[in-house]
């Protein structure tokens, strides 16, 4: 995260799969174990988010990006756009 004289920048890493949004639809379905691996890695997130005190509360398809990563069996999943995200300092250890 940085500051400009007029915003602040918030700046991830790059994700090389695309959307989850766009795997779905291309795929029109996930196979079971797909789904689980991205479910799984969607709960840590969640959980990780939580622990420090914000609430995501924007989570979809589109803003739930996949970076293919060599040796796994499926793409991490990344969550992003924390635009609408809440935070509580009193959860966090900020």
């Amino acid at each position: 995260m940085f500051l400009t004289d007029e915003h602040l920048c918030i700046v991830m890493e790059y994700a090389n799969g695309g959307s989850l949004f766009s795997m779905v639809r291309q795929q029109r379905r996930l196979k079971e174990s797909m789904a689980r691996w991205f479910f799984q890695q969607l709960i840590l997130a969640v959980d990780y988010c939580h622990k420090r005190g914000v609430a995501n509360r924007d989570i979809k398809l589109e803003n739930l990006l996949l970076h293919l990563e060599e040796g796994l069996p499926h793409p991490l999943l990344k969550m992003c756009d924390f635009g609408y995200s809440k935070a509580d300092f009193r959860w966090g250890r900020w």
